[in-house]
């Protein structure tokens, strides 16, 4: 999953592309919940159910949600903003995984045959740097987790991210939605400001991302949310 920070970063994007018309750019309340909405999804440790992910990947190095699960369940919910922020998390990762992920890296098998099945893959390539690294290696504090930690304080800076103690009301109301208690974003802002320790120049670190090409991505999927869903 992208971490919390690239999908404040994402949500705040959608923000900034608003038409000053819209009353989710004029509205603090709405802005506030539109964001709490973006992170609800992470707030639970087994993500299956809150992700609304299809039975039919179960299995996959790489699941992603399925949007019409959710839209069919809660499609009546979506003119409240930290339902439309939850929907735009589940957007943003089924977008992530589905299309960027495969740009940037392979997963191969021990033969070096690509493959999308957790049982067989070994190996991992990154397309940026040519390397191949055990699968292991790839999802741990040193690839590819390790590059989201490097680059949050980076794009808390560069996007303004309202992560401070206090900047985000967590009064938000639960219209309705099951899979999650909304009561844990307490949790996920207090796990937030730990990322403040990260220093901005670890963001030359990077093993896996190229941050320029990652905020394009992300640019790009909020411009057409915001057509779609705005």
């Amino acid at each position: 999953m992208p971490g919390y920070i690239l999908h404040l970063t994402a949500a705040r994007m959608v923000l900034d592309m608003l038409p000053e018309s819209s009353e989710l750019h004029r509205n603090p309340k709405s802005q506030n919940d539109f964001l709490i909405g973006s992170l609800l999804p992470d707030v639970v440790k087994e993500k299956a159910v809150s992700h609304f992910r299809n039975p039919d990947g179960c299995g996959n190095i790489v699941e992603y949600p399925d949007l019409d699960l959710f839209f069919r369940k809660y499609r009546h919910l979506m003119g409240n903003r930290s339902c439309l922020g939850y929907y735009f998390h589940l957007y943003i990762d089924r977008r992530f995984f589905r299309e960027y992920l495969p740009e940037i890296v392979e997963f191969m098998d021990y033969e070096g045959r690509m493959t999308i099945r957790t049982a067989e893959v070994a190996w991992v390539h990154i397309r940026r740097t040519g390397e191949k690294i055990p699968v292991r290696k790839f999802f741990s504090d040193i690839y590819y987790y390790g590059d989201y930690t490097n680059m949050n304080t980076y794009l808390m800076e560069r996007y303004h991210l309202p992560i401070y103690p206090g900047a985000l009301d967590i009064s938000v109301e639960n219209p309705g939605i099951e899979e999650v208690d909304y009561a844990d974003i307490s949790r996920v802002l207090d796990e937030l400001q730990e990322y403040l320790v990260v220093p901005v120049s670890a963001i030359g670190e990077l093993k896996v991302f190229d941050v320029e090409d990652l905020l394009k991505f992300l640019h790009n999927a909020a411009k057409e949310f915001v057509v779609e869903r705005c």
